[in-house]
């Protein structure tokens, strides 16, 4: 008997079973078509998901604030005076603000950066409004400028000396409808503001986002929020009213006919030499793609060398080239950083490319180095954001709305929930999100809008974000990958629906004990906290001298029993690092410790608790009883 495996495009198996036939070639005894492997216990499914059950788009809903007039002063019944700090420059609208919170019965100060915080003692909450744009500076620039000085200020705030009474609030301006380009330098912040929430939910408050017109009108609004601190990521609020975002399945009827590629077109794919891209050139030749333009940093060697050994990528790259090519398409490869703007109008053009117009675009590219907001420095988060947020810029200006057919952007779902790891990836990507609503609501007339933002879950198997890790987050959140098959359906019925932002993620029955972040909140009934484990002690009637020793030995045996480690192996005061401990570790010890205590853990635990005594000592801070000082809770 022969068994003959194939792997399918989609992902899924091609088995064919043959009786041995000598020279004459075996009978056909059975042929498997679109078989697909799960791991038991994984969490992964063999089911396809329809198009209908992945594709979103963001809603926004009325949020419910007290009432001025019945809460106090001091927006909640009991709560202390918070002090209202803003950190930058003293511009004539925190002026503005400051003077119309003042009048509301607000402490407010202006500092001017970061390093002005370290004496910060008083309840307060830290207000973070960079500046916009200054005339002639780019864009891009700006944005990565206004990511840095909120990175910088959590960096500071979130220390070991931090005070605890303080919450961090981020101000953007016009986020939401993004109706000038200068409203896109805060467009990142609100991914970067969400990732802050995921990693350090103790101190983050939100992104309020202003309006555009008289951004200082809102002043009484933004008080009720700072006031209420309602934990959701991002609030928009316009004429006096708060919203809050929520993620919904889209509802929108089909406007136009599948995608198709014209034949005397040429078609441009950013990225075009990674997975992601090399999968999306297949599908546009499915589609009539004649000729198409992949674009990398890096490119293929000379096609002379094509033959020669070369390492396993880059065949990989060269086979699935040559079988375009086999196709019928015409293929240019161009090495190419098309965040150069000079470099990229230059070889981009026509004459140069010696093919027909472009008349369609996918910017797939983009760079990933995942760390933690307290790891992130600005070289690491300039190089993230250069070529989505440059790169989708310089494609603006070289193809205007009504050049194109389509261009269609690969954003990611990970900055919508909260994923640790990608403050510097969340935040290109909440840029590529909002420059989709820019640009096409700046469409000169009806029907030129042509630009589709596709917020990814991971493609199982393919992508930069494939990893056990980001599958772990994923499922903690309720959210699972998809296949390519599931990802191009997902695309097509998009682009049916029209231009805009759909973000396209699965979402599954949430884990014991796992909670949805904010933007996930109509999908599925929420959470009702955490249930601590019924096994648990009551750990709470514990005195203080007995809680520390019970919680030393508990603390112990559910991180051994993660690592695979007799107790009497791990030494408590050692580094879990330096006794194996991974990333995919990290995640699955939190959530145990999160089941067996019934408390929110924050996602950085084990990289700043990093010991089973420090874990320990900081389930103790939670679990010992509240001392009567009527300190304000710090939300």
């Amino acid at each position: 008997i022969q068994i003959t495996m194939d792997r399918t495009r989609d992902g899924a198996l091609s088995v064919l079973i043959a009786d041995a036939g000598g020279d004459a070639g075996g009978n056909t005894v059975a042929r498997l078509a679109g078989l697909r492997l799960a791991e038991m216990g994984s969490g992964a499914t063999m089911e396809t998901a329809g198009p209908h059950n992945l594709v979103h788009e963001v809603t926004w809903r009325p949020l419910a604030l007290p009432d001025p007039a019945t809460a106090g002063s001091n927006g909640a019944a009991g709560a202390i005076a918070r002090d209202v700090v803003f950190v930058g420059e003293e511009s004539s609208l925190v002026v503005a603000l400051c003077t119309r919170l003042t009048a509301s019965g607000s402490r407010c100060q202006v500092v001017s950066g970061p390093e002005d915080l370290r004496d910060l003692t008083e309840p307060a909450d830290v207000l973070v409004l960079p500046l916009s744009a200054d005339p002639g500076e780019p864009v891009g620039r700006s944005a990565a400028r206004s990511a840095w000085l909120l990175t910088e200020i959590a960096q500071r705030m979130a220390g070991p000396h931090r005070a605890k009474s303080a919450r961090l609030w981020c101000l953007t301006i016009g986020v939401r409808e993004s109706r000038d380009e200068g409203h896109l330098t805060h467009s990142p912040l609100w991914g970067l503001g969400r990732i802050m929430a995921g990693e350090h939910s103790q101190l983050w408050g939100g992104v309020v986002d202003l309006p555009p017109d008289d951004p200082a009108t809102a002043a009484e609004t933004l008080l009720q929020v700072l006031r209420a601190a309602p934990a959701e990521d991002v609030i928009a609020l316009r004429d006096g009213v708060a919203s809050v975002a929520r993620l919904a399945l889209t509802s929108r009827e089909p406007v136009r006919a599948p995608l198709a590629c014209r034949s005397d077109g040429t078609y441009l794919i950013t990225g075009g030499l990674g997975v992601l891209g090399l999968r999306v050139a297949h599908w546009l030749a499915e589609r009539g793609a004649r000729r198409i333009v992949l674009v990398g940093r890096h490119g293929l060697p000379p096609r002379a060398l094509w033959d020669t050994p070369a390492d396993g990528p880059t065949r990989r790259k060269i086979a699935e080239v040559r079988a375009l090519e086999a196709a019928g398409v015409t293929i240019r490869v161009l090495s190419l950083d098309i965040a150069d703007a000079e470099q990229a109008a230059r070889r981009l053009a026509s004459d140069a490319l010696d093919l027909p117009p472009i008349r369609g675009v996918v910017h797939a590219a983009g760079v990933l180095d995942n760390r933690l907001v307290m790891g992130v420095d600005e070289k690491s988060l300039r190089a993230v954001l250069r070529p989505k947020v440059d790169g989708a810029l310089v494609l603006h200006r070289l193809f205007p709305p009504g050049s194109l057919d389509f261009l269609v952007l690969f954003s990611s779902c990970g900055q919508l929930l909260g994923m640790p790891g990608q403050a510097a990836y969340g935040s290109a990507n909440a840029f590529l999100d909002a420059f989709a609503v820019h640009r096409n609501g700046s469409a000169a007339t009806v029907g030129q809008a042509d630009t589709l933002s596709l917020g990814w879950t991971s493609w199982r198997g393919h992508g930069m974000a494939v990893n056990d890790v980001v599958d772990a987050e994923l499922r903690a959140r309720g959210v699972t990958a998809i296949s390519a098959a599931e990802a191009f359906d997902a695309w097509d019925f998009a682009d049916r629906r029209g231009p805009g932002h759909y973000p396209v993620l699965r979402t599954v029955q949430l884990e014991p004990g796992a909670e949805r972040p904010p933007l996930l909140s109509d999908i599925s009934a929420p959470v009702d906290g955490l249930a601590p484990d019924a096994s648990a002690e009551p750990f709470a009637d514990l005195p203080p001298e007995l809680l520390r020793g019970y919680l030393l030995d508990d603390v112990g045996t559910q991180i051994s029993a993660e690592m695979k480690l007799p107790t009497t192996a791990l030494d408590p005061r050692r580094s879990l690092i330096e006794q194996g401990l991974d990333s995919v570790m990290t995640i699955m010890i939190r959530r145990r410790l999160e089941r067996r205590f019934g408390q929110k853990l924050p996602a950085t635990l084990l990289w700043q608790q990093p010991t089973v005594t420090a874990i320990t000592d900081h389930l103790v801070e939670l679990l010992r009883p509240a001392e009567p000082t009527g300190a304000e809770p710090t939300g």
